[in-house]
């Protein structure tokens, strides 16, 4: 095999996410965040996560979301981690609906309330999921499209 530079692959990473290529801007994102290969950059990590969020990569919004509930390169601010999320759940990301739903559960982070807003989960209950959810989905979440 070829040997381990990390130094190069950095470099790599920064010159090809200058020139908008999302996955180098995530792996830059994860460096800064990490600290192992390069000095621990939170601010750096949520630009680099803001870059990639702003093209439409949902694990970036994922990850600034959770920036924004840790005070991680920014001021803790719960109203953007929770648009980010949003944004991410609309695209269709598991981990944003996942998470969305256990803040609204726990009620910690905002107004505990079954009932999300009809705005989060646009996408209809695929066929292959559970009959209880097919059945009260519409219920919790208005503007369902039946599956």
């Amino acid at each position: 095999g070829v040997p381990k530079d990390i130094e190069t692959a950095f470099e790599q990473y920064y010159l090809t996410a200058n020139y908008g290529y999302v996955n180098s801007m995530i792996k830059l994102a994860l460096l800064f965040s990490d600290g192992t290969v390069v000095e621990q950059d939170y601010e750096e990590a949520k630009y680099w996560f803001t870059t990639a969020a702003s093209k439409g990569n949902t694990f970036a919004m994922v990850n600034l979301s959770s920036m924004y509930f840790g005070g991680k390169g920014t001021p803790v601010d719960i109203q953007s981690g929770i648009k980010w999320l949003k944004y991410a759940a609309k695209l269709n990301n598991a981990t944003a609906m996942h998470r969305l739903g256990t803040i609204y559960e726990d009620g910690k982070l905002v107004k505990k309330d079954i009932l999300i807003d009809d705005n989060i989960i646009t996408s209809p209950v695929p066929k292959s999921g559970c009959n209880i959810i097919k059945k009260n989905i519409p219920k919790i979440i208005p503007n369902t499209n039946d599956a």
